[in-house]
């Protein structure tokens, strides 16, 4: 692929340095308001078009990325235990 024809040379970082990316991960415990943030590399977005299972259909990418996005609160299986208070 491209990223191994430019290892060695001057352009060696050019697709990271066009197509790489950062996102923050953050968690918000409900119960005592702790914040766990980390931040996640990416070079490509897997974005939600249609999911029957979920009901879900964004027909934008502006739409798409909305979703992406979004806030979810974690519940039942779901959650994660605050390692803070332990809940």
């Amino acid at each position: 692929a491209l990223n191994t024809t430019f290892e060695g040379t001057a352009q060696s970082s050019m697709l990271s340095d066009l197509y790489d990316g950062v996102i923050s991960d953050s968690l918000q415990c409900t119960e005592c308001g702790y914040d766990s943030c980390k931040e996640v590399r990416f070079n490509d977005l897997c974005l939600t078009i249609k999911d029957d299972f979920s009901n879900v259909f964004n027909d934008s990418l502006e739409k798409a990325l909305a979703f992406y996005l979004h806030i979810e609160r974690l519940e039942g299986d779901n959650q994660y235990e605050c390692s803070q208070c332990n809940k």
